[in-house]
């Protein structure tokens, strides 16, 4: 299966897209930012303001399974649990030299346009 990862607005490298190409490379699927005639899309969106960025993936992939998420698409999605639980794929941004990682602790300013406390 052709696989097609978009990073549509992060600066960093993106922890859940790792994951999706970790499992996916792990069940032979060819997996990428630049992969062609895809068999399924992955598109992660932090930032509502380029929510509208994604708008036209079904029009562009008509035939392909599309899946959206991160915070500034829906607050609520979530990675199954499977992938959540894959060691990340480094190989995807190959200047990260760095470990990653997900940790929480909340944040005590709760500021108005933030969306931690609710995450």
């Amino acid at each position: 299966m052709n696989v097609l990862l978009i990073d549509v607005d992060n600066k960093i490298p993106n922890l859940a897209l790792m994951k999706i190409s970790a499992y996916h490379k792990s069940i032979g699927d060819n997996v990428g930012f630049f992969v062609s005639n895809p068999d399924i899309v992955y598109a992660s969106v932090v930032f509502k303001q380029n929510k509208h960025h994604v708008d036209g993936l079904k029009l562009f992939y008509p035939y392909v399974d599309i899946r959206i998420g991160e915070s500034g698409y829906d607050l609520k999605s979530r990675l199954p649990g499977t992938i959540e639980q894959m060691r990340p794929d480094y190989s995807l941004y190959p200047d990260c030299d760095y470990s990653m990682g997900f940790r929480t602790g909340g944040c005590f300013r709760n500021c108005h346009f933030c969306i931690v406390p609710e995450k």
